[in-house]
């Protein structure tokens, strides 16, 4: 068998759950976000969402490794899977999908056919720069420590991230 694991740069996630779920409101369910981030931030807006996250995992989450409670879809990956005590071969990334796809083809002997994915309107890098320059550089160093286990464990890095930030 082989044993894989997909993951995403965590502020990539954060963009594309904001994109998708709040400004394109691309599933009812998240309806209600809006207008709690109106009321208790005062707006609508990318900080607004990243300190909505913020503020509710500190309720929702313990420090690692213990669990985080947040929406599947900006829960640290590190409350998501055992990716402690798994041994995955292959830890894909979004953002080389195609090749780690290829890869996991060959070491299980299978041809993946192409994937047709849901995009948010936009491209998520460029939804990212622009979302990340209206946020305060204090509020993403938060985020980061929030996302550090899935920082350190994929290898990611915050400095563009802090370097569009507001000083």
């Amino acid at each position: 068998t082989v044993s894989f694991s997909m993951v995403r740069h965590p502020f990539e996630r954060l963009v594309s759950a904001y994109q998708d779920k709040i400004v394109d409101n691309s599933d009812p369910s998240y309806a209600h976000i809006a207008p709690n981030l109106q009321r208790d931030y005062g707006e609508v807006s990318f900080p607004s969402f990243a300190l909505y996250v913020l503020d509710t995992a500190e309720h929702m989450c313990r420090p690692p490794p213990a669990r985080c409670h947040l929406d599947v879809h900006w829960r640290p990956f590190y409350a998501r899977c055992a990716f402690c005590s798994t041994h995955y071969k292959v830890i894909a990334k979004a953002e080389t999908f195609s090749t780690d796809m290829e890869q996991i083809g060959r070491l299980s002997g299978l041809q993946f056919p192409t994937l047709v994915t849901h995009h948010s309107s936009g491209d998520t890098s460029e939804l990212a720069a622009r979302y990340f320059s209206q946020t305060p550089v204090d509020l993403v160093k938060q985020l980061a420590e929030l996302y550090k286990p899935d920082l350190d464990m994929f290898g990611y890095s915050i400095s563009n991230y802090v370097a569009l930030a507001k000083q």
